[in-house]
């Protein structure tokens, strides 16, 4: 038996490669890119992230984000408040798995981005880094937006479809 195993590699090792050299090459790409889960959205958008990034110290962006929050919590308080919630750290977990998922393109049409800036990422299973791939080239060309391309920050009113 011994003589037989030693055999094996010396014919795929004289040029002939063989279904299982294949099969073994792929299964230690699929091991190499299974080692690395991907990011969630708690790790860039989390409320230490957010709070200590000093994003809600910039007044254009603070007004912006009080203006999402219901009547009556539109204040700086609130809005801090509502980062560090429980909800909001839910909400974000829940976004994270959603962009795992096969529905990634209609997740990121919401958001009025177009998601091909993302696709690499995507491919590489990260739906997480793919979105804000997305999101920073939708930030950084917003003149597309405005021409209704899809890449601007413009959210969308009841009833607008990009399909």
């Amino acid at each position: 038996a011994g003589a037989a195993a030693a055999a094996a590699p010396a014919a795929s090792s004289s040029g002939g490669l063989t279904a299982a050299d294949l099969q073994r090459a792929i299964a230690g790409v699929a091991a190499g890119v299974a080692r690395r889960p991907p990011l969630g959205l708690t790790a860039v958008m989390g409320s230490d992230a957010v709070l200590g990034s000093g994003v809600l110290d910039d007044p254009e962006v603070r007004a912006g984000l009080m203006e999402l929050l219901p009547e009556g919590q539109r204040d700086e308080a609130s809005l801090r408040e509502t980062v560090r919630s429980p909800q909001f750290q839910q909400a974000l977990r829940a976004l994270s798995a959603a962009l795992q998922t096969d529905n990634f393109n209609s997740i990121v049409a919401n958001f009025g981005v177009d998601p091909a800036p993302g696709m690499e990422a995507l491919l590489r299973g990260d739906g997480v880094r793919a979105l804000l791939d997305a999101l920073m080239a939708a930030e950084e060309a917003p003149s597309a937006g405005a021409e209704g391309e899809g890449g601007g920050s413009a959210p969308m009113e009841p009833g607008d479809t990009d399909a």
